[in-house]
């Protein structure tokens, strides 16, 4: 399941670089199989939760993603 994340994340936002500029907006969603999977009863972060929190800022970082112009521009290469 974290390879899923990881792969709609990278992908979510190599599709907001294409389609932002064009005035689309991108959805990405994750069927999610407990709701315990994501936020605990206490409102603690579930594996979910915190593997999204850790591979989007990775991603983000990464690729150096501003959210504000929905560019990515990696260090070596650009993401298309």
């Amino acid at each position: 399941m974290k390879n899923q994340i990881r792969e709609t994340v990278r992908e979510h936002l190599a599709k907001e670089k294409r389609l932002n500029p064009l005035g689309i907006k991108v959805l990405s969603l994750f069927f999610i199989d407990r709701v315990e999977n994501y936020r605990a009863a206490d409102g603690t972060a579930g594996k979910f939760a915190l593997w999204f929190e850790e591979i989007y800022r990775e991603l983000c970082r990464q690729y150096r993603y501003d959210r504000r112009t929905a560019a990515i521009s990696r260090k070596t290469r650009k993401v298309v």
